[in-house]
């Protein structure tokens, strides 16, 4: 049986966190490599570590953070929501795409940490 040892996270946002108004032109697609063929996804702990690698290639697919983002000092809610929602979608789309019923467990067990403003925490 062949086993996929990686996937590829893509993430597609706009420029300025702000998807609603951007034009076809300021659309970027950004992909990400995560590779796990040296987890073991038969056990939980194989598990975690793969969704924390996903997790951090999330980010980077969305930006890195909110706050790289030239809109965020402006409009730092929108800009926030904006990467929340592109990285919670490239996580739940990447966990979907490996295939591991216990990845997709912890995944619904432990889920992945939204963005917050300092103010917030």
């Amino acid at each position: 049986m062949s086993r996929v040892h990686g996937i590829a996270l893509a993430a597609v946002m706009a420029f300025g966190g702000l998807a609603s108004s951007a034009s076809a032109d300021s659309i970027i697609r950004r992909d990400v490599q995560v590779s796990y063929s040296d987890l073991n996804l038969s056990t939980e702990a194989g598990a975690s570590t793969l969704l924390h690698r996903i997790d951090l290639a999330g980010r980077q697919a969305c930006g890195g953070s909110p706050f790289l983002d030239p809109m965020y000092k402006f409009m730092p809610d929108t800009v926030a929501s904006a990467f929340n929602t592109c990285h919670h979608a490239a996580v739940a789309k990447a966990v979907a795409a490996v295939g591991s019923p216990i990845l997709a467990q912890v995944y619904a067990e432990k889920g992945v940490p939204s963005f917050q403003r300092f103010a917030d925490r």
